[in-house]
């Protein structure tokens, strides 16, 4: 079960459990790129830049599930593709 019952439909979509949703939620809350009051969400705007941070590689592959783009793009598209 999701946190609260409107997150059920976002699990559900997207095939995540309630703590990947969470973590999906805070990393994007701590990138700047969503604002999260604790009930409601705002999608902000993108930075005039990319920003570069220092990154360790991505070695197993729990690593490139969680933290590579193209291979969470992948994980989501072949989520919402099997729900079709």
């Amino acid at each position: 079960m999701c946190p609260t019952p409107r997150y059920d439909r976002i699990c559900d979509t997207l095939e995540l459990t309630p703590d990947e949703y969470i973590v999906v939620r805070n990393s994007l809350v701590d990138k700047d790129l969503l604002a999260f009051d604790g009930r409601r969400f705002q999608v902000l705007s993108l930075p005039p830049a990319p920003t570069a941070s220092a990154r360790r590689p991505l070695v197993p592959q729990e690593d490139f599930e969680d933290h590579d783009p193209a291979t969470i793009r992948n994980i989501i598209r072949s989520s919402i593709d099997r729900r079709r």
